[in-house]
This record gives structure tokens, C-alpha cells and sequence, in this order.
């Protein structure tokens, strides 16, 4: 009888245990959620043999470089969808981010980054630079050239999150290259 007392008092735990695993799981990923981090943006030289920091945007060449999504947070990230794009202007950033929701994915859908991994993401511009890309090699203060974008991913409780970044290239102090700064505008620069 015992025996039998015993086996139901463990068949109702194996139950109790099942049924509270999703809460403990959706417990867990709300304290140590994935949080992706956008960092180190580097264009390449539109001529790999020529590393001429001049040469560094050339007008009728694409402007073609990489990045890091590194996951910061605790647990799985998987990437739902993703965009990247170059932009550059001499008006400084529009009120609305340009192309917001349109896709130009820079990390494989479904890419899953766990936590403490890094995933390389790349980019391309949409058009060939134009006349302005001499203006930035040559340090001209008159004109910005953005690589901004976003990635949507989940948690393992399928909530869906989004990191968006935003980073302007500018020349180092006294250097004759530059480098991408973040920007400082929660519209463009953000991670839920």
C-alpha cells in the first residue's frame, strides 16, 4: 500500500514539476535575457591591394564592410531579421530612420548567437559612392557617412526583441583615417 502511496506522490510531482517547467524557463530567460551588442564596424577598402587610408571611399565603388553582433545577455538569441544599410549626407540624420523596415538582412535568419558568442554580420551599400566620398577622405567636416541598421531575435520564450544601432564614421584626431563612433540618439541606437 505503501508502495503504491509512494508512486502517486511521485507521478503528481513529475506532473507538478512539468507543468511549472515553461514559468521556471520563462523565470529564467527574463532574468538573463539575450542582449545583442552591435560593435566594431569596419568598412574595407574598396582594393584590398591598395591600403591607402585615402582611398578609403572611392567614387563608383560600393562600400562594403563587416561587423560584430556579440549576445551580452544570459541566454539563446535567435535572429528573426535583420538590416544594414550605408547612408551617407550632408544633412545629418532624418527624423525618421531611412528604410526602417525594410529588410537588407546582414545576419543569417535563424542564425542562433549564444550567450558570450559573437556572430559576424556584413553590409553593402545600396548604390556606388558618389562625388562625396573624396569629400570624406579628404576630412571635409560638411558631410556624414552612416552605417546603421537593425536585428529582431527571440528569447527561448519566443519574445521578440530588437537591438537597433547607429555609427558615423569620423576621422581620428590628427590621423589621416577615421573610425565609427556610435551615435548618441535613442531613435537610432537602442536594445530592448
Amino acid at each position: 500500500m505503501q508502495k503504491d502511496f509512494d508512486g502517486w506522490n511521485e507521478q503528481k510531482k513529475s506532473i507538478h514539476d512539468a507543468s511549472h517547467a515553461p514559468l521556471a524557463r520563462k523565470s529564467l530567460v527574463s532574468t538573463h535575457r539575450p542582449r545583442l551588442r552591435v560593435r566594431n564596424i569596419v568598412v574595407e577598402y574598396p582594393d584590398p591591394a591598395e591600403l591607402n587610408p585615402i582611398m578609403l571611399f572611392i567614387r563608383g565603388k560600393y562600400v562594403r564592410g563587416k561587423f560584430e553582433v556579440t549576445n551580452i545577455g544570459g541566454t539563446l538569441a535567435k535572429v528573426q531579421k535583420s538590416h544594414c544599410q550605408v547612408f551617407w549626407t550632408r544633412d545629418g540624420l532624418p527624423m525618421e530612420p531611412p528604410n526602417k523596415e525594410k529588410e537588407n538582412p546582414a545576419l543569417l535568419e535563424g542564425q542562433f548567437i549564444t550567450a558570450g558568442m559573437s556572430y559576424e554580420g556584413r553590409f553593402v551599400s545600396d548604390e556606388p559612392m558618389d562625388g562625396d566620398g573624396l569629400g570624406l577622405s579628404a576630412f571635409a567636416k560638411d558631410i556624414s557617412l552612416y552605417v546603421m541598421g537593425w536585428i529582431t531575435y527571440t528569447d527561448d520564450s519566443d519574445d521578440i526583441r530588437r537591438t537597433a544601432f547607429c555609427r558615423v564614421y569620423r576621422q581620428v584626431e590628427g590621423g589621416r583615417i577615421g573610425r565609427f563612433r556610435r551615435v548618441d540618439d535613442d531613435d537610432y541606437e537602442h536594445e530592448e
